[in-house]
């Protein structure tokens, strides 16, 4: 915040955040700042980059910087509070309360940036001196462009699922005791919830909607009603949903979900994220793609 904040206070209001001269912020910062970004590509391997995460860090300071301020001056002391997880909408919409701090910001950014420019082009004065809009003047078109992106997350996507699937290529089975059926087939993505699995076959299964079926993976066997069936050139995939679980097969979904190893992670081969490909993303998922 108070990296978003400081060049505001200066530019708008004249309080000095920072003085020195331009020589020796080069002195102190550039070095700073290349070893900072080697330092962050070395950790993170090339999977995240620095901009992609001061966008996620400006998205989160008002909130974060609300409720430390909270407890540590103001001592507040609030409950635990457990967001609901399992929000479903079939709507795209823009969540104005989480944006509505950092459009305020982005307003007043704009403002003080469009007066640096001024200031530089002597069209305005500035008691200060022009010298001392330089650097504030590259801080305001910085600050501008991450909060650009930072207010393009507040768009919220259809969520059709109560839990987010994960990608897995496990062997499986289908087993219907009834019929004493069993049918070989691979998830495709599962949760603690429900799984996709598809079967690779071009016989005809003997399988319906609302079936009550066990999906048999790694020796656990998963009772499961099957809610939707698609066929699909070579095979079909089927929708499964859980219908009981107990605690070995949840932790084992657990382990498969969101706790699996680290050594089981598939490797990136295409390392790196390029900003132009997620801006272009989010504006055709909005903007541009329409509601069937």
């Amino acid at each position: 915040m108070i990296f978003m904040l400081a060049p505001l206070w200066f530019v708008l209001f004249g309080f000095y955040s920072l003085n020195a001269r331009f020589s020796g912020i080069l002195t102190f910062w550039l070095p700073s700042f290349i070893a900072s970004q080697l330092a962050f590509n070395r950790v993170s391997q090339g999977t995240q980059s620095i901009l992609l995460t001061n966008i996620y860090e400006t998205v989160m300071a008002p909130f974060i910087s609300y409720s430390v301020i909270s407890d540590a001056v103001l001592k507040s002391k609030k409950g635990f509070t457990v967001t609901n997880k399992g929000y479903n909408t079939n709507k795209k919409y823009y969540n104005w309360r989480l944006s509505l701090p950092l459009l305020i910001i982005l307003f007043f950014s704009i403002i003080a940036l469009c007066k640096s420019i001024f200031v530089i082009f002597n069209i305005l004065p500035f008691e200060s001196g022009k010298d001392a809009i330089y650097i504030n003047a590259f801080w305001l078109l910085y600050n501008v462009f991450i909060l650009i992106f930072a207010v393009l997350v507040p768009f919220e996507r259809p969520r059709f699922r109560k839990s987010e699937r994960f990608l897995s290529s496990k062997e499986a089975q289908l087993l219907d005791k009834e019929s004493h059926l069993i049918i070989d087939c691979k998830v495709m993505d599962w949760n603690e919830l429900g799984a996709g699995i598809t079967i690779e076959c071009n016989n005809k299964i003997e399988l319906k909607e609302e079936q009550k079926i066990i999906l048999s993976v790694n020796g656990y066997e998963l009772e499961s009603v099957i809610r939707r069936i698609i066929p699909k050139k070579g095979g079909t995939n089927i929708g499964l949903i859980f219908t009981s679980l107990n605690y070995e097969q949840y932790a084992y979904l657990i382990t498969q979900t969101y706790a699996v190893a680290s050594s089981e992670l598939p490797i990136r081969e295409e390392k790196g994220n390029n900003i132009g490909k997620l801006l272009f993303d989010i504006f055709k998922g909005h903007f541009i793609l329409k509601k069937k």
